[in-house]
């Protein structure tokens, strides 16, 4: 966490030192959405996603383990497939149905939750193949520590759909939490006293 909320401030002092008048204006909603998805990544995966270092929402993605890699909007596919898993959680019975409707909103938001999907395995699959350093213990790790109820190991598909979690669990609300935190503090009377420009 350190390390990422580290780059995230210079990113920013960086924008700002070089904009004119040392003034920036900034997509705040996006750069904490790059900070949370790159803190979710080394605390679940013990790798980040280094949307911060490059400024960009891009992650990897593979449809299996042994496909291609293809890159993805991140950000994009967490909105839009939040966005449909809302309507469908709310309306069950358009579950089937949903891939033929012929509403752009149904395609592109199931889309977006075969990609992030892709996303988690693309992830699973780096953390399995690359191991971070041992004296760092991520979540995948102590997940591969764990058993089915058969006591067996839990395989790569289980991994997977734990990865997805780890994914969906906190970054809309992380990023969209610490953006409305941002604009309170910046919006107080103390704030606005200390002559920074708002």
């Amino acid at each position: 966490m350190k390390e990422n909320m580290e780059l995230f401030v210079t990113q920013w002092d960086d924008l700002v030192e070089g904009a004119p008048k040392a003034v920036a204006h900034l997509d705040c909603v996006k750069w904490f959405n790059y900070l949370a998805l790159d803190s979710i990544g080394d605390l679940a995966f013990g790798l980040p996603f280094r949307m911060l270092s490059s400024g960009a929402d891009i992650a990897e993605a593979r449809s299996s383990p042994a496909s291609p890699p293809v890159y993805a909007l991140a950000i994009e596919i967490l909105k839009r497939r939040g966005e449909v898993s809302a309507v469908l959680g709310y309306l069950p019975q358009l579950k089937s149905y949903a891939g033929w409707l012929p509403d752009p909103f149904f395609h592109k938001g199931l889309g977006a939750v075969q990609n992030l999907a892709g996303i988690a395995i693309a992830r699973v699959k780096v953390r399995l193949e690359s191991p971070p350093d041992m004296d760092r213990i991520d979540l995948l790790a102590r997940l591969m520590e764990g058993r089915d109820e058969k006591g067996e190991l839990l395989g790569r598909e289980e991994l997977t759909a734990e990865a997805l979690t780890q994914l969906i669990a906190g970054s809309d609300t992380t990023s969209n939490t610490s953006c409305a935190l941002l604009y309170h503090v910046v919006r107080s009377e103390g704030f606005r006293r200390s002559g920074r420009p708002i």
